[in-house]
């Protein structure tokens, strides 16, 4: 169980830091933008319903520049505490070494709507590393974060993912992750699925998704998701 506390607006000062040490900032001369915009059955984060079951309408622009970037998100959210909406902003910075794709990166969320007396905010640090065995993609991801949404304090997601290339517009995938958090729920969470690129610029994703704390609630329990992902 983790054991250390720090406040989000604390944490937060880590932001300028990292915006530091990232050489050519995605905002600099010849920064490329891209975007996706997206529609699921249900706005599943680390195996949890975030939209109590309800439809997802999702949106994101970032700018890259070498191996930096920066970028916001949004989406709708029904969340316990009366959130109505998830918004992100964060920076980060890709990387290759020894053979594998690196990813770090650093997010500021908040969560519009939150009911007097809650925190509504949080600061999130992620590290990813992938690697392409043939058609077989592995991936290793951890998240932590040092004062979650609500009454949770510190937490940490841990998950392991992988993808098989059936053909260049299939692939099939499953991951597991393990939530631990301090004031908060620790359970299993995994999914199963396939993607499916329908057209240029637009894919399909159906994933069951499920989790070993059916005893926490409703958003724990098994699930089936449709979601439609255009980039442009």
């Amino acid at each position: 169980m983790i054991a250390y506390r720090l406040s989000a607006r604390a944490a937060a000062l880590a932001l300028p830091m990292l915006l530091t040490c990232l050489a050519a900032p995605p905002a600099a001369a010849g920064a490329a933008w891209s975007g996706q915009i997206g529609a699921s059955t249900d706005y599943v984060s680390k195996g949890v319903s975030k939209t109590n079951g309800d439809p997802q309408l999702w949106g994101r622009l970032e700018a890259a520049h070498g191996g930096a970037y920066a970028g916001a998100w949004a989406s709708n959210v029904e969340l316990s505490q009366r959130s109505d909406a998830e918004l992100q902003v964060y920076v980060g910075r890709r990387a290759k070494a020894f053979g594998y794709a690196l990813d770090v990166s650093a997010f500021y969320k908040t969560f519009p709507g939150t009911r007097d007396g809650v925190d509504e905010d949080l600061v999130e640090f992620r590290a990813d590393a992938a690697r392409a065995f043939g058609p077989v993609q592995a991936r290793l991801r951890a998240e932590w974060t040092p004062d979650n949404f609500g009454a949770a304090r510190q937490a940490l997601w841990v998950e392991g993912r992988l993808g098989l290339n059936i053909s260049a517009q299939t692939e099939v995938s499953g991951a597991l992750g393990r939530r631990e958090q301090a004031g908060g729920a620790d359970y299993l969470a995994w999914n199963l699925g396939v993607k499916q690129v329908l057209a240029p610029h637009l894919s399909a994703d159906l994933r069951w998704c499920d989790t070993d704390g059916h005893r926490l609630g409703d958003n724990y329990r098994g699930r089936l998701t449709a979601g439609l992902t255009a980039s442009f």
